[in-house]
This record gives C-alpha cells, structure tokens and sequence, in this order.
C-alpha cells in the first residue's frame, strides 16, 4: 500500500502500520476536527466498519466516513479520541 492522499482530509503522519493496514492522525479541512483514518484492504475494513457501525454511542470512536478508494481499499475515517492507545494501556 502506499501513502494516500484526499483534498478532504491533511495527513498529518502514519501513527502504526501492521502489514497490509495502517492508521493515519489527520486534520478534516471541512470540519477543522482531529480524525483518525484507517486503511486496510476490503476484506478487512468491511469487518471493521460492521463492528463501529453496531456499537451503541460513546462505547467506541465515532464513524465519520467509510470511502473505498477503488484500488479494493477501504478508508474508515473515525473521531479522535484523547487518552492512551489501547497499546499503551
């Protein structure tokens, strides 16, 4: 996979890669809100997307947008949420 890019949304760097998926902290130009972009292939991210799409409001990091980018790519843009990873707890 290689960087992506969107007018929508800065990147503002790669906070984790594992294999084939990656996590961006990014700044919504629309919004002027802290997000956060995962990128994984299809399979993947459809899994991800059914979870936050049925957890009830506040257990998780809202979903602002799900955007496949064609190439069998899927980018979950989500809230930030402030505190630990959940690496660091």
């Amino acid at each position: 996979m290689t960087d992506w890019s969107d007018p929508r949304y800065v990147l503002q760097g790669c906070l984790s890669r594992h294999g084939d998926r990656c996590a961006y902290a990014a700044q919504d130009r629309l919004t002027g809100d802290s997000v956060f972009i995962k990128r994984d292939r299809l399979a993947g991210g459809l899994r991800e997307l059914e979870i936050l799409l049925v957890l009830p409001p506040g257990v998780g990091p809202a979903l602002r947008d799900a955007v496949w980018d064609g190439d069998g790519e899927l980018l979950l843009v989500m809230e930030a949420l402030e505190g630990r990873s959940l690496w660091a707890a």
